[in-house]
């Protein structure tokens, strides 16, 4: 039972530094995502509705199905809206200009 203790000692680190190490990304995660929502909010639904589904793990034959579109219309959104997300968050600051220039080379 000594060792135990000993062995949680050496290897747990001090409680205040466990909390705000393991807080500050959780928080900065939630604010980079409300930021996404917002921007996401402000597009035009279809759009929304495309990029969500393709977040979700949908293909575009799947999508094009849900939204009963022609699958080169889906295509279409998809790039459109990619961009157009792209150009928002440059604006606002959430993604830097190097950033936003490798995302659009690999669309």
């Amino acid at each position: 039972m000594i060792r135990d203790e000993s062995r949680q000692k050496r290897t747990a680190p001090p409680p205040g530094e466990v909390a705000v190490s393991r807080l500050e990304p959780q928080i900065e995660d939630r604010d980079l995502a409300r930021k996404v929502m917002g921007i996401l909010d402000r597009m035009d639904p279809s759009k929304k509705l495309a990029l969500l589904l393709q977040a979700e793990g949908y293909s575009v034959a799947e999508i094009a199905e849900i939204s009963d579109e022609p699958r080169g219309t889906i295509l279409a959104r998809l790039s459109r809206s990619r961009a157009e997300l792209s150009l928002r968050m440059a604006e606002a600051g959430l993604v830097t200009q190097e950033n936003l220039t490798s995302m659009e080379e690999r669309s």
